[in-house]
């Protein structure tokens, strides 16, 4: 890519392509970007063309704070050159998003969501994504779940109370995995392994009330 060029009416050794291409604060583009500015021979007239290395775009990165289903993200983003961010696009994987620096989104239900950055500045743009989950509070039924690992699978501990029929309705990530007595523990054999999250709650069967939502990390 060519960021700027200039013409110059004899071909240039490096050391005055150093030279001229300086970035103002006494650092050399070719030791900082690790590339070389060239020169190319001109056409009849003798001029020769200097193509000079483009600069680096900014990292983009942010982070976020959630309270059921309302996040509020900042932008961390960081430039590289000193280069003024100048737009931001945020795709909160719902099929919505904003061009603020630094949004606030109420995602419609509970689940994990993509969310992705894009900055840009006058060098190009740069992306990151996070994979977030968010919850809702429940109704009578209050949960709490532990993870842990045995010989490495993922095991979620579920403890519950508030039910009051005989069997519960165990979901995780939305998907009904067991029904099972309403004795206020379960155990969750995942069957994988690795890292990640899960999503839990415990229903009365038959349609009935839900506990809230609850993320456990691995």
């Amino acid at each position: 890519d060519i960021d700027e060029m200039a013409i110059w009416r004899r071909a240039l050794v490096l050391d005055e392509i150093r030279q001229l291409y300086n970035n103002g604060n006494g650092i050399n583009l070719l030791d900082e970007f690790n590339q070389a500015p060239s020169a190319d021979a001109g056409g009849d007239n003798g001029n020769y063309a200097v193509r000079l290395p483009k600069g680096r775009n900014t990292i983009a990165s942010f982070v976020y704070t959630c309270t059921e289903l309302t996040c509020d993200f900042t932008d961390t983003s960081s430039p590289t050159d000193g280069d003024a961010i100048t737009s931001w696009n945020w795709d909160f994987g719902d099929s919505s998003g904003s061009s603020a620096a630094n949004p606030s989104h109420a995602f419609s239900s509970a689940g994990t969501y993509t969310v992705f950055l894009t900055v840009g500045d006058k060098d190009g743009t740069d992306a990151s994504s996070q994979q977030i989950t968010v919850s809702v509070g429940g109704g009578d039924i209050l949960l709490s779940t532990s993870g842990r690992k045995s010989k490495g699978v993922k095991i979620i501990e579920l403890t519950w109370s508030g039910a009051s029929g005989a069997s519960v309705e165990v979901y995780r990530d939305d998907i009904l995995i067991e029904t099972t007595p309403n004795d206020g523990f379960f155990e969750d054999n995942t069957g994988e392994k690795g890292g990640g999250s899960y999503l839990s709650k415990v229903c009365e069967t038959a349609g009935g009330a839900c506990s809230n939502e609850v993320v456990t990390p691995f």
